[in-house]
C-alpha cells in the first residue's frame, strides 16, 4: 500500500495512505491546501492538507481517485475560480487536462 509523509517545518505532520494502491507513487504537485499525487496504477489521487483533515485519527484520506488509462508519470495542477486544473503527463507519451470541481 501507498504510504506518504507529510512534513511541516522539520516534523511529521501526517502520514497520507491510498488504501489498495500496491503501486509507487511517481508524481506530486501541491497548490495551497491541495496535493495530487500520480502513481503506477494508473490513479490520480487529491487530498485535503488543511489542519482539520491533518489532525483526523488515521491521517488525512484521498478524497477522489481518478482512474486513468495510462500510468502517471508527471503532474501540474493550478487552483483558479472554477477549482483545480491537473495536468498528468502519462507513460502513453499523452498530458491528460483534469477539471476538478467541488
Amino acid at each position: 500500500r501507498g504510504h506518504l509523509g507529510v512534513g511541516r517545518g522539520r516534523g511529521l505532520a501526517a502520514t497520507l495512505r491510498a488504501e489498495g494502491a500496491p503501486r509507487a507513487v511517481t508524481a506530486l504537485a501541491l497548490c495551497g491546501t491541495w496535493l495530487v499525487s500520480g502513481s503506477l496504477d494508473c490513479t490520480v489521487r487529491v487530498w485535503s492538507l488543511d489542519q482539520h483533515d491533518l489532525e483526523r485519527p488515521g491521517g488525512p484520506a484521498a478524497i477522489r481517485v481518478i482512474e486513468m488509462s495510462s500510468e502517471v508519470m508527471s503532474l501540474a495542477i493550478q487552483h483558479d475560480q472554477d477549482g483545480l486544473c491537473v495536468h498528468c503527463g502519462c507513460k502513453d507519451r499523452c498530458i491528460r487536462q483534469l477539471r476538478l470541481t467541488s
